[in-house]
């Protein structure tokens, strides 16, 4: 970082106002930076739909975490009953009441015109050409863009948090010239691109090791031929659960810099990171199993967890887990009812288990497999904390964008 802008921000955080700055509300920020209302860059619409029975409806939900609008299935008239719904306009900026305190926020396009909303799903023009509709969206899926909408959602956690609307409009948000602002998104764009680009390597690379793990653990290789040495058993033979309950985090407002993985079983897997000191889960490796889901992730270091919703799987001493984590993931068992499945139907599953030495000889190849991938999502991790040390920058001013 170049040695102007480490002294501007050492100025700043002792409270003094550089060239070109000025004292505002909200802190010291750029003298051409504006602090605004919400409700002055924004405004409530709303078109509703005179909802016909026999006609057909795709309602659209938002993602948490600032990962967009999905469509649910198509629902007559009939269906939606006296449910009060509108239709999705496009170019605004739409949350979800319920969830926007964990950033479940959207731009809508006008690929979602024709769609419908329920009034959990507010949508916002914009009203001055102060503001870009694209830095807006970024802005509220950023640490002090839900910094915002945490304030505005008042009460203890989930359903309970629903964002007050009125107290949204009202909050004060620091507002660069929009030329400033677009080049800003621009920037994030970028990062976001670099990011999407090493996701999709990840996944590449996961199909390609998948298909040769597949042949391994049923014996169709070379070097690894299913024979009566292997035996075929139930996965509840080789792990024990434990139930989460002690580890599950008490604050969701996770930051880079804590040291403790907040961890769920899917695809995100590292939902951020706590400072709580106290019900750390230690005893590794295991297997965290989502009890409704299945997903599942190998963990070998400590963690806490978010909710009660998985299982922890603990393998017993005869058997390899890598071994065992590996058979499960190929196996083909779909989910049915929303319900618990580990106990009632998982865990009954069967395998075929070979002698311990071949497992562990599979392990030590499959365990190759899981370093260059980690190796990938490390780097993923690094794109990602970058990316959140130059919103930060950017967004407080210290760093200009001309």
């Amino acid at each position: 970082m170049r040695e102007d802008i480490k002294e501007r921000i050492e100025l700043i955080k002792c409270g003094k106002v550089p060239k070109g700055y000025k004292k505002t509300k909200l802190g010291i920020i750029p003298e051409d930076w504006e602090v605004v209302r919400i409700q002055d860059i924004l405004e409530k619409i709303d078109n509703p739909v005179e909802v016909k029975a026999d006609e057909e409806y795709t309602q659209i939900g938002i993602r948490s975490h600032g990962k967009g609008i999905f469509y649910k299935e198509p629902v007559t008239g009939k269906e939606l009953g006296n449910k009060r719904v509108f239709w999705v306009e496009p170019d605004c900026f739409v949350v979800n009441i319920v969830f926007a305190w964990e950033r479940a926020v959207a731009r809508t396009r006008k690929s979602d015109k024709g769609k419908i909303a329920s009034h959990r799903f507010p949508m916002y023009k914009l009203k001055t050409n102060k503001a870009d509709l694209n830095f807006i969206c970024t802005f509220f899926k950023t640490q002090r863009g839900n910094e915002i909408m945490q304030f505005a959602s008042p009460g203890g956690a989930g359903r309970n948090r629903t964002l007050g609307q009125d107290r949204f409009l009202k909050s004060m948000i620091m507002l660069p010239p929009v030329d400033e602002q677009k080049k800003i998104d621009d920037i994030i764009a970028c990062c976001d691109s670099r990011i999407s680009l090493q996701e999709r390597k990840i996944v590449e690379k996961e199909k390609l090791y998948n298909k040769y793990i597949n042949k391994v653990v049923s014996g169709q290789t070379k070097y690894f031929r299913k024979d009566n040495t292997w035996k075929r058993m139930t996965l509840a033979d080789v792990f024990e659960y434990i139930q989460p309950s002690k580890y599950i985090v008490k604050n969701t407002e996770y930051n880079d810099d804590f040291k403790i993985p907040v961890l769920t079983a899917g695809k995100t897997f590292i939902l951020g990171y706590t400072n709580e000191t106290d019900g750390i889960y230690t005893d590794v490796p295991v297997v965290i199993f989502d009890d409704f889901t299945t997903d599942m992730q190998y963990v070998d270091f400590d963690f806490k967890v978010k909710s009660s919703a998985m299982k922890i799987l603990k393998i017993k001493k005869e058997y390899d887990i890598l071994f065992m984590f590996y058979t499960m993931r190929t196996l083909n068992y779909k989910v049915g009812a929303h319900e618990r499945q580990w106990i009632s139907k998982y865990s009954k599953l069967e395998i075929d288990v070979p002698p311990l030495y071949a497992q562990k000889q599979m392990a030590r190849i499959f365990d190759e497999f899981r370093k260059e991938l980690e190796l990938e999502r490390k780097l993923l991790l690094e794109y990602q904390k970058e990316k959140n040390a130059i919103i930060q920058l950017i967004l407080s001013g210290y760093i200009r964008i001309r």
